[in-house]
């Protein structure tokens, strides 16, 4: 079922592409970023009310540390237009927005597209879809003092759908109907105004019917930048290829984005050449394709892989003897209940420490040579000791070529972000300095903040300048970040 439905998702954007008559990257503007600098001017000018960037990503952007400092500098100087769309609820452990705080109750579920077998669900550009039924279950958005005029809420409809009530500060606002009639959406948005001193928005069933939230748009009391971040961890880019199309370009129509941050890289870096090599430039092509095409106002930018590091999982010291644990076991079985419960615990401290086993502190890391390159995916196979070090993956460079080709075949802007790291093993030295993880991928909030300032340089380049304005302060981080 998975599969068919991805092959129909796939049809869709191809029907689309046809349609519109795509056939590359022809156009009038005299810089790929030219709509999205003259929205900029617009709202400097005061001609428009505000303008909206959308970041589609994986871990980097779920994060929100690249987004949300990439926000803060812009909206410092062009203005807080809100926090933007919004994925539902909370659709990921550690899912922490910049400027917000949101929590769900156990009895909502969270539908993911963001699975091999995706759930059974219509999926918007959010990705996710969250479900509850019972009465007294609740989303709450906490806006941590910053004014917003209404959110607009996206909901999918059923012959059996309830009623969704949207309340601010203890006071009910609006009941948005579900149930589908004959004939209707599948899906609808309902905008409802909000009280500009409007601090904690619960979204909650009626109790009368299932209702499912596609997403929502927090849209700002004042003129300025939206920045909407929708990361999935883990995902590589044909994550888009499992969504209702037909629903994710009426979203983006609504949203209107001047700029599409495109950041798919680091996963795909991790897999096999092989496949990256033979499939991958195609897919990320249509992908981009598709949001060109659903965003005809707006720009976009494609955010090649950072550097990344990997230290072979068959490189660390094996794990413990199957017939040791088996020994333990048994004996826990056999033991009088007080002594099962210390056995319990030793077994469980032995699993625990052979599975967050780590490299030796002074593992380096060393470029593939060529010869490993050309075998990679071999060697890891058969767990060849040559590798048994920290390196880039061979894929990630294939990825951030492919990237920057595609972008320049569709006239689009590229930003080399591995060019950041100073080359391979650049991953490796950042961790070193405290601006990266010890897993080597993931940066922390200063690593992030750099790239962010970077990128910003690069979506502003050759928009007119004004006097230089300091860099905004690293937002603070939300709790348990």
């Amino acid at each position: 079922m998975a599969a068919s439905r991805g092959r129909l998702q796939a049809l869709a954007i191809a029907v689309l592409l046809v349609m519109a008559g795509w056939c590359g990257p022809a156009t009038s503007q005299s810089s790929p970023l030219a709509r999205f600098h003259a929205q900029l001017s617009a709202l400097e000018a005061g001609r428009a009310e505000y303008v909206t960037v959308l970041q589609i990503g994986d871990s980097h952007t779920a994060n929100d540390h690249l987004s949300g400092r990439l926000r803060a500098v812009l909206q410092q100087r062009f203005g807080d237009g809100g926090r933007g769309f919004l994925q539902p609820g909370t659709p990921f452990p550690y899912f922490r927005p910049y400027q917000i705080d949101v929590t769900q109750s156990a009895g909502w579920r969270t539908l993911s597209s963001n699975k091999s077998k995706p759930d059974e669900a219509r999926f918007g550009l959010a990705g996710y879809v969250a479900r509850a039924e019972m009465a007294g279950e609740t989303i709450a958005i906490d806006l941590r003092g910053s004014a917003h005029a209404a959110i607009e809420i996206t909901v999918n409809t059923s012959q059996v759908g309830g009623t969704l009530t949207v309340s601010a500060d203890g006071r009910r606002l609006a009941a948005i109907a579900t149930r589908a009639q004959a004939g209707a959406s599948v899906h609808k948005l309902e905008r409802v105004a909000l009280p500009t001193t409007a601090q904690r928005i619960v979204l909650a069933p009626a109790g009368d019917g299932p209702v499912e939230i596609v997403g929502y748009t927090l849209v700002g009391a004042a003129r300025g930048i939206r920045l909407a971040s929708l990361g999935f961890p883990g995902a590589q880019v044909g994550i888009l290829g499992r969504w209702d199309w037909p629903l994710v370009a009426a979203e983006i129509k609504a949203l209107d984005p001047a700029l599409i941050i495109v950041a798919f890289g680091t996963n795909e870096g991790f897999a096999p050449t092989e496949r990256i090599a033979s499939g991958y430039a195609a897919e990320f092509e249509r992908h981009v394709a598709a949001l060109k095409l659903a965003a005809p106002n707006g720009d976009i930018v494609i955010v090649g892989p950072p550097d990344a590091s990997r230290f072979p999982r068959y490189c660390l010291p094996p794990a413990p003897p199957l017939a040791n644990l088996l020994k333990l076991a048994n004996a826990a079985l056999e033991a009088p209940p007080g002594q099962q419960v210390r056995l319990a615990v030793r077994i469980g401290a032995v699993a625990s420490a052979w599975a967050s086993q780590e490299p030796p502190p002074d593992a380096r890391c060393v470029p593939l040579a060529s010869a490993e390159r050309a075998r990679y995916d071999v060697m890891l196979v058969t767990q060849d000791r040559a590798l048994c070090r920290w390196h880039t993956p061979a894929a990630i460079p294939i990825v951030r070529e492919a990237q920057r080709i595609i972008a320049a075949k569709l006239g689009v802007s590229f930003f080399d972000w591995g060019a950041l790291f100073g080359g391979e093993c650049g991953a490796d030295d950042w961790t070193r300095k405290g601006l990266a993880h010890k897993d080597r991928v993931h940066l922390k909030q200063e690593g992030y903040a750099r790239a962010a300032d970077r990128l910003h340089d690069v979506i502003m380049a050759g928009y007119p300048a004004r006097t230089p304005a300091p860099r905004a302060a690293p937002a603070v981080i939300p709790p348990g970040r």
